[in-house]
């Protein structure tokens, strides 16, 4: 599905972008908060909601940091874990996006190839990838099963590229510049090289060492070449550098002969071998590229930078004039301090670019998104990024820079001028003035200028590598909605020429979403906040009825939501009228269709009434749909989000008063939809239940003095202890056979336990026991009991999928799923356990009738995955054959699958009707849900018969089911030898 490009008129531009503008603006003070570790989320989220977020999950829940011990123990147990295998084998497939990318730092052209096509650049946490086509396509570097969490490039003369790993920027916000052996971001890997641009390899003496609370080469924020091949690399642990290609390193010193080993955030050498780094937030300069002759230029006087109040240094020479050097200087709040400009290699220093409150170019985000780039052939004039792209050039003898604004991420996707958000690197193509790619939390761009004015085009096919942190999934295999950092909910609807790509349907941060299974269409996406919309048509419009009034915690970054829906719900209090308009015998099985969008049901005449047109009859709806919404010390649910003729009448299911309470991470429900379950930011679980007959106010609202709905407390203590646990609980998992079997997970790095479970979650006091057994000490974020086999359970971690094949033994033996992934966060798993078969609708209006189909489910049983930095996956490896329904629809019904004969002795024939030519998937499976034979036969359209040759199957009862694109034919056959 495309969004047309529209006529706007210039004065409706204005309005809406007027519009735009002032719901963008937030209050100063909400930017910044105390610095102390109760206030690490509010300090995060101050830089970016996305840090706050991320540090809820994994920094320590008592000291709010991340210590290097806990990394360490974490990554001695991956290690034991290597050789470890698992009879089950997900074989992960790319759902995409493959036209937009995830947050990348890395752009560099490779300069062994003389055209300039061949670029390189990298995701933070989503690898190293190739282009040679100058961006038209990419292909991912270093195998597609191992992931760098790469932060900058480098190539020396020699074209030997180097990789430094860790991503640190917006970390130090979250730890707040304590020492930096304790940080929040993903920990890097060491620095990495390669000769070739395929294959890279880890420089042994770069793997992170960990001595007491202090990690040597954990976080690499830069690598730069000078023009003798020496290596200058910045890191947690100070400014190093290499002669000999890395084999060893030394630490700068300053000309006292102090070693310049705090936290450095940023090196730049220029053409002739000057030196800039930014050490502790600090300007050292070497203007000769003397290892040991660096100057302190961050002494606060009038030619010099700022000595405090400083956050975070960008530096960018200009490589016509190696004499000039810009500094971007952000201060403690994340905003523009100055720019600063100086002609003599970092000597004398004056402000060409005050810092100011009318034009924001950061946002409060500097300490994130800090670029600067001087252009090849003009030392007077820089490109700058934070939120958005801005130029500045000089524009008088004296020194007065112009600023202009030349990007925006408010305009759709489709303006010439727009960016996503947070820019973080702009690399110029090699002998152009007018050609670059940047690097934001959106991808990669191309960015034009001719005649003075910029245009900026995407390049993100096949850069597989967008940041996840919600998952959706349709009833449709490669249709789903995830919420992604920077990229807004994103809609991959698996059609068109290409399957992979996706739609921004509701821009910013992507949240928590929702897709309707009885009708694609209908879905839920939700950003920052309180910002929680529906759509009918799938995202092209928004209601305006739907939240309404309720108490929404607008702090949010992610708002737990969970949608359950039913064809089959015997439950429900819903009815419909049935209106014959031919005579139906009694005790005729027929066609209805439900409120909720139209979707057909089937329901038996009683026997003793015999319909004749102009008849009635009021029937139950047995479809269902239930959306839960938890936010601080509420949840909410309804049952009308198809009903969009109105506003949905929300129930406020469990409150303090009941004995709900706490800032909700997590929400999940039994396969009835008769309990959910919630999981809190602090450790505490929840049940609710008695909801499968909640279905008016007085029964559901806990505010009706005859509400049936209760609450429970379900206390899990630590091992051993009678302390309850207080880690943020990342995922709840219900076995979708038996709700008494349940699953948790946990987040927050420093503790000994991150999975429990229990086989009697709904007794009066359930008893959760740890399940850790041989799995890393480390956060774990997402999980699932497949829905067919209760001993599996599936997580998903910071260093990707593992799997247990005995869930319910006291210590179950953990394996590491190596797949396309790789290691990578995997932030949430959701498999579809909703089985409906195709149907058509026939309306019949005189001689017309008219055909509704209505696509059922193709996807019973794939597992999703919303992982955070190698885009949207699925996995059909526990995927099961869609039921048949059987249908004695008196109204013309049309056998959608034949097959003959049946029962079948060796050879059998198909006859189906196909609406277009393609290739059809012919799949049998046993009545367990095995696939015991599968082929590919073409097909056209029109009729179609295809012969089977079935001699190996055993006798017994078995489905044989043909998929063509989204349409699933279906048929119960018997071998009978």
């Amino acid at each position: 599905m495309k969004r047309k490009n529209l006529p706007f008129g210039l004065a409706l531009i204005t309005i809406v972008l007027s519009g735009l503008l002032l719901s963008f603006t937030t209050k100063e003070g909400d930017r910044f908060a105390s610095q102390t570790a109760t206030n690490i989320e509010t300090v995060g989220s101050a830089f970016s909601p996305n840090l706050g977020y991320l540090s809820r999950m994994r920094n320590n829940q008592t000291t709010g940091i991340i210590s290097s011990k806990s990394l360490k123990r974490a990554q001695s147990q991956l290690d034991n874990l290597k050789n470890s295998r698992s009879t089950t084998d997900m074989i992960w497939r790319q759902l995409g996006p493959d036209n937009m990318g995830g947050r990348t730092r890395a752009v560099i052209f490779d300069n062994q190839d003389q055209s300039g096509n061949t670029i390189f650049i990298a995701g933070v946490t989503g690898g190293i990838w190739k282009s040679t086509d100058l961006g038209i396509s990419w292909h991912k570097a270093n195998g597609t099963q191992f992931n760098l969490n790469v932060s900058c490039m480098a190539q020396d003369a020699n074209g030997v590229i180097y990789a430094g790993t860790g991503e640190s920027f917006g970390t130090e916000s979250v730890t707040i510049l304590g020492e930096m052996g304790f940080t929040g971001g993903f920990m890097g890997q060491g620095l990495f090289k390669s000769a070739n641009g395929d294959n890279f390899e880890l420089i042994p003496s770069t793997q992170p060492t960990f001595n007491d609370q202090n990690s040597d080469w954990a976080y690499i924020n830069n690598v730069v070449v000078d023009n003798n091949n020496r290596i200058y690399v910045s890191t947690n642990a100070g400014l190093k550098y290499s002669d000999d290609g890395g084999s060893s390193w030394t630490i700068a010193k300053d000309e006292s002969g102090t070693e310049l080993i705090g936290n450095s955030l940023d090196v730049e050498v220029s053409s002739d071998g000057a030196v800039v780094t930014c050490i502790d937030n600090m300007c050292y300069i070497s203007t000769n590229g003397s290892g040991n002759g660096f100057v302190n230029r961050s002494t606060g006087d009038s030619i010099s930078l700022p000595a405090d109040g400083v956050i975070r240094i960008e530096f960018a020479f200009a490589p016509s004039d190696p004499n000039i050097v810009y500094a971007s200087v952000i201060n403690t709040d994340g905003f523009l301090l100055n720019v600063y400009k100086s002609a003599d290699k970092g000597v004398n220093w004056r402000v060409v670019q005050p810092g100011s409150g009318s034009i924001d170019i950061f946002g409060g985000n500097g300490l994130y998104d800090n670029a600067i780039s001087v252009f090849p052939q003009d030392p007077n004039k820089y490109l700058l990024g934070g939120t958005n792209a801005w130029e500045a050039k000089e524009v008088s003898d004296v020194g007065y820079y112009a600023l202009r604004n030349i990007s925006s991420a408010i305009f759709p996707p489709f303006f010439p001028n727009y960016l996503p958000n947070h820019h973080h690197i702009y690399t110029f193509k090699p002998g152009t003035n007018n050609l670059f790619f940047m690097g934001s939390d959106g991808g990669v761009a191309i960015g034009s200028i001719l005649n003075d004015e910029y245009s900026f085009e995407g390049s993100n096919r096949s850069y597989f590598t967008t940041q996840f942190n919600n998952v959706a999934c349709s009833g449709l295999e490669n249709y789903v909605l995830g919420g992604a950092q920077g990229n807004g909910s994103v809609l991959i609807t698996g059609e068109g020429s290409d399957i992979h790509e996706g739609e921004t349907i509701l821009m910013g941060n992507g949240g928590a979403c929702a897709v309707s299974v009885i009708d694609r269409n209908v879905l839920v996406a939700s950003g920052e906040g309180a910002s929680i919309l529906r759509s009918e048509d799938a995202g092209l419009n928004y209601s305006g009825q739907f939240i309404g009034a309720l108490s929404l915690d607008a702090n949010f970054f992610n708002t737990p939501l969970a949608l359950w829906e039913s064809f089959d719900n015997e439950y429900s209090r819903d009815s419909v009228w049935y209106f014959a308009k031919d005579t139906i015998a009694a005790g005729t099985k027929i066609q209805v269709q439900s409120n909720n969008s139209g979707q057909p049901f089937y329901y038996t005449t009683p026997g003793d009434v015999t319909l004749v047109p102009g008849d009635s009859i009021i029937v139950q709806d047995v479809v269902s749909s239930k959306l839960f919404i938890a936010s601080t010390d509420v949840v909410y649910m309804t049952s009308e989000l198809h009903l969009f003729n109105k506003a949905p009448e929300w129930f406020e299911i469990s409150n303090p008063d009941v004995g709900f309470e706490g800032k909700p991470q997590c929400i999940s429900y039994s396969s009835d939809a008769n309990h959910v379950f919630v999981g809190t930011r602090d450790g505490k679980l929840f049940r609710i239940s008695n909801l499968a007959l909640a279905y008016n106010y007085e029964r559901a609202d806990v505010n009706s003095p005859a509400c049936i709905v209760s609450t429970k407390e379900i206390v899990i203590n630590i091992p051993g202890t009678t302390t309850p646990i207080s880690q943020v609980i990342t995922s709840i998992s219900v076995d979708p056979q038996n709700p008494s079997n349940v699953m948790i997970t946990l987040g927050n790095y420093g503790n000994d336990f991150y999975v429990f479970y229990t086989s009697n979650a709904l007794d009066e006091t359930p008893v959760f026991s740890s399940r850790q057994g041989n799995l890393p000490q480390m956060p774990v974020y997402s999980s699932l009991i497949e829905m067919s086999d209760d001993n599996m359970g599936i997580i998903g971690t910071e260093h990707g999928i593992f799997v247990t094949e005995n869930i319910s033994s006291d210590s179950p033996v953990w394996v590491q799923q190596d797949s396309l992934m790789g290691s990578v966060p995997v932030f949430e798993l959701q498999q579809q356990i909703v089985n409906k078969t195709s149907d058509t609708v026939y309306l019949k209006n005189g001689n017309e009738i008219t055909k509704i189909p209505f696509s059922g489910t193709n996807n019973y049983g794939i597992i999703y995955a919303a992982t955070y930095g190698r885009g949207l996956l699925r996995s059909n490896a526990f995927r099961k054959p869609v039921g048949v329904e059987e249908i004695e629809n008196s109204a013309k019904s049309i056998p959608e699958l034949n097959v003959y004969p049946n029962p079948v002795s060796s050879y059998a024939t198909i006859e189906f009707e196909a609406t277009n030519t393609s290739d059809a998937n012919v799949s049998i499976y046993d009545i367990s849900g095995r696939r015991v034979l599968s082929q590919t036969r073409s097909v056209n359209f029109g009729t179609n018969k295809l012969d089977l040759d079935l001699t190996t199957l055993q006798n017994g009862t078995y489905i044989i089911q043909v998929v063509i694109g989204n349409s699933v034919y279906s048929q119960k056959i018997i071998a009978n030898k």
